[in-house]
């Protein structure tokens, strides 16, 4: 795990990146800020970091003990091969890992109910299936990484995006992480149909289309995937420590990001999007 030290030597290796980064729901992955360099300071008494302009003006000024608490949460939450993630018992937890009966059909063509197996409900259209026809669908895409990092950014600090934690999973993460006292996180409980032939956007906007408080659901959700400087400062200093392919993959393979799918939600399009989803 991060520590202030670990974080300080990398910092002082030459070679390591000093440049601003950013990253919006709309970019593929991380964007070099032109013109901001990560610097570490002391300010009355505190060392900080935060990015230096070409003025000489500073942005984002994050203490040090504050960048590594959330370096060492975002890092607790990485699971390196995703689909391990079915092993992690905070995980199993909030997602309704139980067992239950499934039904089958013998060889003389009755349905029968088995002995009760591990299974998991779909985290979108809430079938359940036995454990090893769960799917691990990242809930915002891996091939575009911007959107997962906003969303790790707003789960661990409420400084570093426009608006703070938000929904079951993000204002429990610590006792996810720790298995601690966990409230089920409960399907979403979208139709089959239109949802599973992959229309998700156009399910999203006939939701959005009878919601009377769509506008303001709408503004709160733009402002979670909207960085602030506090977020640049943090993810500047996560790819001076981790560069920044393992900083994506960090974010992207993550308990905030991860989800029990079936295989058919899995494959359905938009779900994750920032600027439809249900999340």
């Amino acid at each position: 795990m991060p520590n202030a030290q670990n974080v300080l030597l990398r910092y002082n290796m030459s070679h390591s990146s000093k440049s601003g980064q950013t990253a919006s729901g709309t970019a593929g992955r991380l964007t070099r800020i032109n013109g901001k360099t990560l610097i570490r300071h002391h300010t009355n008494s505190i060392w900080e970091y935060c990015l230096r302009d070409q003025t000489g003006n500073v942005h984002g000024r994050v203490p040090e003990d504050i960048i590594i608490t959330t370096l060492t949460r975002l890092e607790a939450g990485y699971i390196n091969t995703y689909s391990n993630v079915k092993n992690h018992p905070g995980w199993q937890t909030a997602y309704m890992r139980a067992p239950r009966p499934v039904n089958l059909v013998n060889a003389a063509g009755n349905l029968t109910q088995s002995q009760n197996v591990w299974t998991y409900p779909c985290h979108y259209c809430g079938i359940v299936l036995p454990e090893q026809l769960i799917e691990v669908d990242h809930r915002q895409p891996k091939s575009r990484p911007g959107p997962a990092i906003l969303k790790s950014l707003h789960t661990l600090h409420n400084q570093y995006a426009g608006s703070g934690a938000h929904g079951r999973k993000a204002t429990q993460l610590d006792n996810i992480m720790q298995n601690g006292n966990i409230q089920p996180i409960t399907p979403k409980g979208w139709s089959w149909g239109n949802w599973q032939s992959g229309l998700a956007t156009r399910v999203n906007a006939l939701a959005t289309a009878n919601d009377p408080l769509a506008h303001i659901n709408a503004q709160a959700k733009q402002d979670r995937y909207r960085i602030t400087e506090y977020g640049e400062t943090f993810l500047s200093v996560c790819v001076m420590y981790y560069g920044q392919s393992r900083t994506e993959k960090i974010c992207v393979n993550n308990l905030i990001n991860l989800v029990p799918a079936c295989g058919i939600c899995n494959g359905a399009s938009g779900k994750g999007a920032s600027a439809h989803a249900h999340q």
